[in-house]
């Protein structure tokens, strides 16, 4: 089944999201761009984008109005950029555009026709009075006075109200939701068999865990610089028509296999342009290397894996807690022995020269350590006072 370019837009779209860096975005913008004969099945998509998720697609439509700028191809980009001026923006004006990129937008002349960036903010500050204006008028209405009513009339009405204004479908779905986060926050013991991996327990440090951490964010900048070239790449290999793809496969598989002049003409003029002028060489490369990081990614993440299950999640946390009630024994019992010492210099008539009053040091008490679980031979965990 073949997928429509509105899909494969929206496929695009979804891995974007509010925290993903100008890189991404560009990414896809250039996708747009390499396929920007397309336009027509984008522009939909785009304008429920806009609805939906405004500064997302701001962003993604930036970069696209501002593709090849200052460059012999910024010509090829005229179609798309009157499309999404026209189509898009002055169909669906956002509440808000920043102004940093009106300006970019009135300096470049991105979409052929000035008046198109001066009726956007005509629009905005047309959009921005109406809701100040409804703004003031709920005002004014919930300051005028009202009779209220009595308990009688109230108690009466209200099971008319609640049949004839039954609950909106948003707020009992929130309220839904709610419940279903309340349900879901609760914690849960989770069971994991760590010997079934067959990686024997031992301890492992917590710094461990930083250089495959460092590894993973390092090779994601690579990653996103090389995603790009695979995309296009990508993306000119599945617009390849499926006959030229099959004559491909057989050269490859029979090295003795060849066509003839006019059907090599018929090829190359329904294969595009883009793709006849790409560097095999260069292309193939890039996904070596691309491919390499990926690897490199996978196993630091698997290291990773391998750590946590070795250490069977145990990072000392018990002998932390172990020394903690340790310690608190030993200063009760270094009090005790401090009152001993005080009483006995004070019978035997020696300056004891301790002020009562400032040899008291205000105490707060911690709540006890739930999850620790004291061995048998340690005595009962008292509640903990620490001094401030």
């Amino acid at each position: 089944m073949k997928v429509s370019w509105a899909n494969q837009f929206e496929a695009k779209l979804a891995t974007l999201g509010p925290l993903s860096s100008k890189e991404t975005i560009l990414t896809v913008a250039q996708w747009v761009a390499f396929n920007r004969k397309r336009i027509s099945h984008f522009v939909p998509v785009l304008e429920d984008q806009l609805r939906k998720q405004p500064d997302l697609a701001l962003n993604l439509m930036h970069e696209i109005l501002l593709m090849y700028q200052n460059t012999g191809r910024w010509e090829s980009m005229e179609e798309v950029r009157v499309a999404l001026g026209d189509q898009v923006l002055l169909k669906n004006v956002p509440s808000h555009i920043p102004a940093e990129k009106l300006a970019a937008w009135d300096d470049l002349n991105v979409f052929g026709n000035p008046m198109i960036v001066n009726q956007l903010r005509k629009k905005m500050k047309e959009k921005e009075a109406s809701l100040s204006a409804a703004d003031s008028s709920q005002e004014v209405n919930l300051g005028d006075t009202a009779t209220p009513a009595s308990p009688q009339v109230v108690k009466a009405a209200a099971p008319i109200v609640a049949k004839e204004s039954p609950l909106p479908e948003t707020a009992s779905a929130l309220a839904s939701t709610a419940d279903h986060v309340a349900k879901e926050s609760k914690r849960e013991e989770v069971v994991y068999d760590f010997e079934s991996s067959g990686i024997p327990a031992s301890a492992v440090d917590a710094t461990q865990f930083q250089e495959p951490c460092r590894k993973i964010v390092t090779l994601q900048i690579a990653r996103d610089l090389r995603n790009d070239s695979a995309v296009q790449l990508s993306s000119a290999l599945s617009g390849m028509p499926e006959d030229i793809r099959s004559a491909c496969a057989k050269a490859a598989e029979d090295p003795e296999y060849t066509i003839d002049a006019a059907t090599a003409k018929h090829f190359s003029m329904r294969i595009s342009n883009t793709l006849l002028d790409t560097n095999l060489e260069e292309q193939l490369e890039n996904i070596k290397v691309f491919r390499g990081v990926v690897d490199s990614q996978r196993q630091a993440r698997s290291e990773l894996i391998r750590l946590l299950v070795q250490s069977r999640c145990n990072f000392g946390a018990d002998d932390a807690a172990k020394a903690f009630y340790q310690a608190d024994r030993a200063k009760a019992d270094l009090q005790h022995r401090k009152i001993i010492l005080l009483d006995a210099m004070e019978l035997e008539g020696l300056d004891v020269g301790v002020d009562e009053q400032g040899d008291q040091a205000p105490t707060s008490d911690l709540a006890p350590l739930d999850w620790y679980k004291a061995s048998d031979d340690e005595p009962p965990v008292k509640r903990v006072k620490v001094d401030f």
